[in-house]
């Protein structure tokens, strides 16, 4: 009787034993795949990024209207100084950062804030956008598809043909050029003249848009069929000046 409690204690020890193993090896692997598996951080320069667009979103978020000269009211010159000072700080970071660098977040910051009359007829943040290329310029269409305030999407659409004129040198890919394309079906004829000027500034790159152009040429004629003593620039003659200009880019031969 005592060899047999011997033994089943023997066993139990054991058992014990081999459970603490197991538990232990359980632990290192846990520890090894953590270390193995870096935790994901977000770049340094999207994190400034955002930290300065915050600081701009709250001055933007002061509201503001226009009067009836067309001036700004609402706001104070103190803001428009801050708000130009950390723009400036925005697109310095931006230029100073690869591209891959500055993620969706990031993006939408620099991008956004360009519905801000702070940006209308200003250079502010154009070249920023256009540093980031392709991303920031289907992130800019989309944001003139999808708003409803008129003055805003003809704003977006001018700064859309500023962010592509060559001094930017934006880096624009075929699936940015079928997103700038799709604008000119759109409703508004600013929309539509701003996005034939965005085509003809990448050339041969746009010959692909020709027919979408012809149709928004066609579309823009009928709407100024009304304008019979209108003597001056049409918006048909800026599209057709595009057209002629992107057709000018093709090969030899073609």
């Amino acid at each position: 009787m005592g060899r047999a409690t011997d033994a089943g204690t023997t066993v139990r020890r054991y058992l014990i034993q081999f459970a603490s193993i197991l538990a232990v090896g359980a632990v290192l692997v846990a520890m090894t795949t953590q270390r193995s598996v870096p935790a994901e951080t977000r770049p340094v320069a999207s994190t400034r990024i955002t930290e300065i667009g915050d600081a701009m979103n709250a001055i933007t978020r002061i509201p503001y209207a226009f009067n009836e000269r067309g001036d700004l009211v609402g706001r104070t010159e103190i803001n428009e100084q801050e708000w130009l000072d950390l723009s400036t700080r925005l697109s310095s970071t931006v230029l100073s950062a690869r591209p891959s660098e500055i993620d969706k977040p990031a993006i939408d910051v620099v991008v956004g804030q360009l519905r801000d009359p702070y940006t209308w007829g200003t250079d502010a943040l154009r070249p920023a956008v256009a540093h980031i290329g392709t991303q920031a310029i289907e992130e800019l269409v989309q944001m003139i598809t999808t708003s409803s305030e008129k003055k805003i999407r003809q704003q977006l659409a001018i700064a859309l043909a500023e962010v592509l004129s060559p001094k930017n040198q934006a880096a624009v890919s075929v699936s940015a050029i079928d997103h700038i394309a799709s604008l000119l079906g759109d409703a508004d004829t600013t929309v539509r003249v701003y996005a034939a000027s965005s085509l003809a500034s990448r050339g041969a790159q746009a010959i692909g848009t020709l027919p979408a152009l012809e149709r928004a040429l066609e579309k823009t004629r009928e709407e100024e069929k009304s304008l019979v003593d209108y003597l001056g620039p049409r918006s048909t003659d800026f599209i057709q000046a595009a057209i002629t200009h992107i057709e000018s880019t093709r090969p030899s031969g073609r």
